[in-house]
């Protein structure tokens, strides 16, 4: 069930994490981990699940528990909420895969107004 709602295939080790708010609810599928450097980010929401406690707490893991260094995202370029959204958080737009109808996306600790550093 959370593949097809996030789209996608995870492996073995994907890491998600879940919220529910009285208004809405979201999924984050955390995958393709590579050791303090990068992981993938799925996203998947319903309702209005977005908040600053939610994002703050999902950018604290990606960046002091798993020590990535940045996050990245693949969007297509007709998903027009999905980019919004990642410019919104501070993402920012690396290139088009060649061969692939897809636009990867990238976020720094420092890019994230939604992320504290907790050092």
């Amino acid at each position: 069930m959370i593949e097809k709602e996030l789209d996608g295939k995870y492996g073995t080790d994907a890491c998600i994490i879940s919220y529910f708010t009285s208004t809405g609810k979201v999924i984050f599928a955390l995958d393709n981990y590579i050791k303090n450097t990068n992981v993938g980010l799925g996203v998947v929401g319903f309702g209005q699940w977005g908040s600053k406690t939610i994002l703050n707490h999902l950018f604290t893991h990606i960046f002091d528990v798993m020590k990535c260094k940045r996050t990245s995202v693949l969007i297509r370029p007709d998903n027009y909420k999905s980019i919004k959204l990642a410019k919104a958080l501070g993402f920012v737009h690396e290139c088009d895969l060649r061969g692939m109808n897809l636009g990867q996306w990238s976020l720094l600790p420092q890019d994230s107004k939604y992320y504290v550093d907790i050092k």
